[in-house]
C-alpha cells in the first residue's frame, strides 16, 4: 500500500466523521477538518494535484472563521414564528406553532433547542438574494480566473479532467463559505460538487476518496433534511 493511499484511508475516515458532526452542527466539525484538510493536502500534494491542494489550504484557512462564525450564530436567540422551511430572504414563509416539547432558544444557552429532551443545536440563517449573487459572481470569477492563474503558475494539465476539477474546486470555495454561515441551502452545492468529485476521483484512479465523496453525497442529502427538520432560524 502505498503513502497516497494510506492518507486516502485517514482521509476517508476523519472525513466520514467530520460529515456527521457537521450534519449534527457541532462546533468540533471545524477542529477535526482541519486534521482532514490536512491528510487530504497530503494525497493531492503526492498525486501532484495542485487545484484540489488549493482548495483544503482553503478549507484549513476557512475552518477556524467557520468556528468562530458558529459560536456567534449559537449565542443569538431563535425569530420566534419562524421555522426552518424558508431558504432565501423575501420568499413568503408561514408562522409555526411551536410543539409543546419544544422549548424556544434563550440567549447564551446553546443547548436550549430541544426535542423530545435531546439537543438539536441547528441554527440557520437566511440566504438573501444578496448572498445569492454574491456566491454566482464568486462562482463565474473562479471559473474564468482559477485556469488562467494555473497556466501562468504552470500548474494547468489541461483536458477534460482539469475543466471538471476547477468547477469542483470554485463550486466547494463557495458552498463552504455558505457552510460558515450556516445557510441552509449549501447542501445542494454540497450534493453537486461532491457527486462531481467523486466522477474526477475515478478518473484520476482515486478510489478511497472516491469511495469517501460517495459517502459525503449521502451525508450531504441527509443533512439537508436534518437541518430543515431540526432547524431554527436566529436572524
Amino acid at each position: 500500500m502505498s503513502i497516497s493511499e494510506i492518507f486516502q484511508i485517514i482521509t476517508l475516515v476523519t472525513g466520514v466523521i467530520y460529515v456527521i458532526l457537521e450534519i449534527l452542527q457541532k462546533n468540533s466539525m471545524w477542529i477535526l477538518g482541519v486534521v482532514t484538510s490536512l491528510a487530504t493536502m497530503v494525497v493531492f500534494f503526492i498525486e501532484r494535484d495542485v487545484p484540489s491542494l488549493v482548495l483544503y489550504t482553503y478549507y484549513t484557512a476557512i475552518s477556524f472563521y467557520g468556528l468562530y462564525q458558529w459560536r456567534q450564530y449559537k449565542s443569538r436567540p431563535v425569530i420566534e414564528g419562524v421555522d426552518s422551511k424558508p431558504v432565501i430572504q423575501g420568499v413568503e414563509s408561514k408562522p409555526v406553532i411551536q410543539d409543546a416539547d419544544t422549548k424556544p432558544v434563550i440567549e447564551g444557552d446553546s443547548k436550549s433547542i430541544t426535542e423530545g429532551g435531546e439537543s438539536q443545536e441547528i441554527v440557520l440563517r437566511k440566504l438573501t438574494r444578496k448572498d445569492i449573487t454574491l456566491g454566482i459572481a464568486l462562482f463565474v470569477a473562479g471559473l474564468v480566473l482559477f485556469p488562467e492563474i494555473l497556466k501562468s503558475c504552470g500548474f494547468w494539465k489541461g483536458g477534460f479532467a482539469a475543466e471538471l476539477e476547477v468547477v469542483i474546486v470554485v463550486m466547494s470555495a463557495v458552498a463552504t463559505y455558505w457552510l460558515s454561515k450556516a445557510f441552509i441551502a449549501q447542501w445542494f452545492l454540497w450534493i453537486i460538487a461532491n457527486g462531481l468529485y467523486v466522477w474526477f476521483c475515478i478518473i484520476e484512479g482515486m478510489w478511497w476518496m472516491a469511495a469517501m465523496y460517495v459517502a459525503y453525497v449521502f451525508s450531504a442529502v441527509y443533512g439537508y433534511i436534518h437541518w430543515k427538520k431540526y432547524g431554527h432560524y436566529v436572524d
